[in-house]
């Protein structure tokens, strides 16, 4: 995992749920937040220790406000980080500020993010695409707050188009795949 990714859900936590943010810290062993606080931006973080935050953070927030905070922090802060921006400001002028075009950068942003985690395929038909995550890592499925970053996320890219979200998200720990299917 980018570092990058932890530090400014971090900063963002720090924005929008204060409190919440101060249960995280008491939650993620020292190690873990220390690796994150001090890494270059740029850097790496082991899954197996993003996921220990990530896990405390859906501890300290729950399912639903995981995925409403993920869903915010995709318009707030993530398509406005300097590796992100670009790319997105790319689509809206080619596509415009639509669903359809945001699905056509998600195996870019994805790979921002994810270091050798899954294969990401997108496949449009008409007014849907289907987005699968194939040969999700085993060291990723150890983790429960990783299905529910990326359902928050996906459903973000209706709030960044101005959209009430049509999708189906599946994840298939076993077949070690999530399906998302969006329309529009």
């Amino acid at each position: 995992m980018r570092t990058r990714n932890a530090q400014d859900f971090l900063a963002f936590l720090a924005r929008t749920r204060a409190g919440a943010l101060r249960h995280v810290r008491e939650s993620v062993p020292a190690e873990v937040l220390d690796r994150i606080d001090h890494a270059a931006r740029t850097d790496w973080i082991p899954v197996m220790e993003h996921g220990r935050f990530a896990d405390a953070v859906l501890g300290v927030l729950g399912v639903d406000d995981m995925k409403s905070a993920s869903r915010e922090f995709l318009v707030q802060a993530l398509v406005k980080s300097p590796a992100i921006l670009r790319l997105f400001e790319g689509v809206q002028r080619v596509f415009g500020v639509t669903v359809a075009g945001f699905v056509r950068v998600i195996p870019s942003v994805v790979a921002q993010s994810y270091k050798d985690a899954f294969k990401v395929v997108v496949e449009r038909v008409g007014s849907e695409a289907l987005v699968v995550f194939e040969d999700i890592a085993p060291e990723l499925l150890k983790f429960d707050a990783y299905p529910v970053v990326w359902e928050g996320v996906l459903l973000g890219i209706y709030d960044l188009a101005s959209m009430a979200p049509q999708l189906d998200f599946k994840m298939q720990r076993g077949a070690r795949r999530m399906e998302a299917r969006f329309r529009w």
